[in-house]
């Protein structure tokens, strides 16, 4: 009978082991799968926040581009004493293109603020993983802002400059008087959207630390509550 019952715990240990040792790998497999889970859907999200800001990044090269084009064609005529007016077509072509660009800038923005205003009428995010990625993402938005608003006072002194050449000249140019109005007007425009991003990137920025704060705290007692466990 002893011998029997030897054998029976034996078996029990053997399976009980076995069970064991099949349980592990699976719990191995299942860790990464969740890791890459959760950082497939943090690209996801971070990639469906920067997708507008890299396309106004682009259109903003381009904008700069054209600029440069139209300075130096303007040099370029000055220096060799030619008159301006003869360029007109020139630099209206110019500005048609830096006209379209601006629209389209404008529209991306537009969809920017409707998004930002659409996810703010949600929940806070949930982790302090989608806070991050939403804190850079309006940082990143301000940083396009500030570089629009360069962009756009760098042309209007431009513009001025030639302003004051057509008039020691004599010559007016209702274009060009209409275009440093639109331009003044894009300039506020930039100036408010930017400190409206600034007053985002500041919020986010409280978001993230009140989250960080809130795990820190849950931490603590988690590891109290170890500790009174322990003893």
């Amino acid at each position: 009978m002893k011998i029997q019952l030897d054998h029976k715990v034996n078996l029990m240990h053997a399976n009980v082991t076995m069970m064991k040792s099949q349980e592990m790998p699976q719990q191995k497999q299942e860790q990464p799968k969740d890791s890459i889970s959760i950082g497939v859907q943090a690209r996801q999200f971070f990639g469906s926040h920067n997708k507008k800001s890299s396309l106004i990044e682009n259109l903003m090269k381009q904008r700069e581009n054209i600029l440069e084009q139209k300075n130096k064609l303007t040099d370029r005529a000055l220096d060799k004493g030619i008159d301006l007016s003869s360029l007109k077509e020139q630099m209206k072509a110019l500005e048609k293109q830096i006209s379209d660009i601006d629209a389209q800038i404008a529209q991306e923005q537009k969809g920017k603020l409707e998004n930002k205003t659409a996810e703010s009428k949600e929940s806070a995010p949930k982790t302090t993983e989608e806070s991050i990625f939403s804190k850079a993402d309006s940082l990143e938005q301000t940083k396009t802002l500030s570089r629009m608003g360069r962009t756009l006072s760098r042309e209007k002194v431009s513009l001025e400059s030639e302003m004051k050449i057509d008039a020691k000249r004599g010559v007016h140019s209702e274009y060009k008087s209409n275009r440093l109005e639109k331009l003044k007007e894009q300039m506020t425009n930039v100036q408010g959207s930017l400190a409206e991003s600034v007053k985002q990137t500041t919020a986010t920025s409280e978001n993230v630390t009140n989250t960080e704060t809130e795990n820190e705290d849950e931490l603590k007692v988690l590891e109290q509550i170890s500790i009174n466990a322990a003893d």
